[in-house]
């Protein structure tokens, strides 16, 4: 049953549930603003209620969440490390303003600041206090290299110097949209021009999914059942079940399933637990979601509802997030004055995955040989050549293989550049070497 939020969870609270009692309280007691009790001092007052078991909080000198021992009243006070994260992100401390002041004696000086108009960690001649100050350069890269300013969250501030017009970026319309600031940083541009510039034209051209993508069909009550492509919200993926026929989600094809659901499309949806099914009900799961701003697949905690950007697992999710088109990209710069570090990128020619030099983890470029393996790897099997060539919904035209079952032998198409299906490959040897193997010819011919 449905209630409203505040007075169930203090039921609960009251009444002592053990099942999801402690992410309840994360509810109650953790922020909603992300950066409102991010900096309370943790623990230096006599505590209330004492605490069983160790808590998690946010350290604003590391930037990170960290255990230890914390009363009950403070704010700044997580059951999970996952709750704390969410609460307190680190890469939106990246896009506070630089404050300085003189340098002490016998104190740890934070000098490294994120420079958000040219996207770079700098160094100060003084010190740095607050949100945007790090201990080292290696400190400041690795909390705001993942930094994306047409994502990020604005942080309001008094102005000394008065308010000026500014543009930014809303993900939740895709619009560039007008507004009041201090400065022009981060997501705020000088002219409705440079946000598009910046964030419009990036915009993904997967089709949002249709509202029937949602919903499983009936099986009774219909007559006869019929074998129809079912979307799966839960695996992110069109199966094949027997339904009612004139159901909402039920095509006589693979390939209009997939384009009135593009899996893809999920994985621009709000995390799961900011996602607005779940504002009334605590959080009662473990779920893997793919963060926009980090660019990575993360554990974190859901209500029952939050199935939109929800997977399963980190595998399913990354090979629904991160596209396998990123293995088809040029892996990047390998140099980056001095501050490489082992990438691996998958290779077209070799079609494996390789160690390399690299400056960043995004694109064709991943942190773990595993991780390449699994979104760029996958073993081809002749169950990908029953599927219909399926051109996909972007138009970045390039020619690519199918296999034709009827025919007997693989022909070219034009393919769109994302979301194709199985059936899909980039030579004729490649094609016929999967679907028919009897009849391969020659590399190089």
């Amino acid at each position: 049953m449905k209630h409203a939020a505040v007075p169930w969870m203090l039921c609960a609270l009251l009444a002592g549930l053990a099942s999801g009692q402690h992410e309840m309280e994360d509810m109650l007691w953790g922020p909603r603003n992300p950066h409102t009790h991010c900096y309370d001092a943790q623990g230096y007052h006599p505590c209330r209620v004492a605490k069983a078991g160790q808590r998690w909080h946010f350290d604003m000198v590391t930037k990170s969440c960290l255990r230890s021992q914390l009363c009950a009243e403070d704010r700044n006070n997580f059951h999970s490390r996952e709750t704390c994260e969410y609460a307190c992100p680190a890469y939106s401390f990246c896009l506070f303003p630089k404050v300085e002041q003189y340098c002490s004696n016998n104190t740890v000086h934070s000098q490294w600041f994120f420079d958000a108009k040219t996207h770079r960690c700098k160094k100060s001649a003084n010190c740095v206090i607050g949100g945007n100050a790090f201990v080292s350069r290696a400190d400041c890269v690795s909390k705001c290299r993942a930094v994306d300013v047409c994502d990020a969250p604005r942080p309001m501030e008094l102005c000394a110097s008065g308010q000026r017009t500014v543009w930014y970026y809303d993900p939740e319309s895709g619009h560039c949209l007008q507004d009041v600031n201090c400065h022009n940083r981060g997501n705020n541009f000088p002219s409705l021009q440079e946000c598009h510039r910046v964030c419009v034209r990036r915009v993904s051209l997967v089709p949002p999914p249709s509202p029937v993508c949602y919903s499983f069909p009936p099986t009774h009550g219909c007559g006869q059942l019929m074998e129809r492509w079912v979307y799966n919200l839960d695996t992110k993926r069109c199966e094949r079940r027997f339904v009612c026929p004139k159901a909402g989600n039920s095509f006589v094809k693979r390939s209009v399933c997939e384009k009135t659901c593009p899996s893809e499309s999920f994985c621009h949806f709000p995390r799961p637990f900011e996602d607005p099914v779940c504002a009334n009900y605590a959080p009662s799961k473990h779920t893997w979601y793919f963060d926009r701003h980090t660019r990575e697949c993360r554990l974190g905690v859901a209500c029952h509802l939050a199935r939109a950007n929800s997977f399963a697992s980190r595998d399913v999710c990354s090979q629904v997030c991160r596209s396998r088109d990123v293995c088809s990209l040029p892996p990047g710069p390998d140099s980056c004055n001095g501050k490489e570090h082992s990438v691996y990128s998958y290779d077209v020619g070799t079609r494996l995955c390789e160690k390399r030099s690299g400056c960043h983890n995004r694109g064709n470029n991943f942190p773990t040989m595993q991780e390449c393996q699994k979104v760029c790897e996958r073993r081809r099997s002749p169950e990908d050549c029953h599927h219909w060539p399926n051109r996909g919904p972007c138009y970045a035209f390039v020619f690519k293989w199918y296999y034709d079952h009827y025919h007997k032998n693989c022909f070219q198409f034009l393919y769109g550049g994302c979301n194709g299906g199985p059936n899909l490959f980039d030579s004729k040897e490649d094609c016929l070497e999967v679907c028919f193997p009897h009849k391969r010819i020659p590399r190089g011919c």
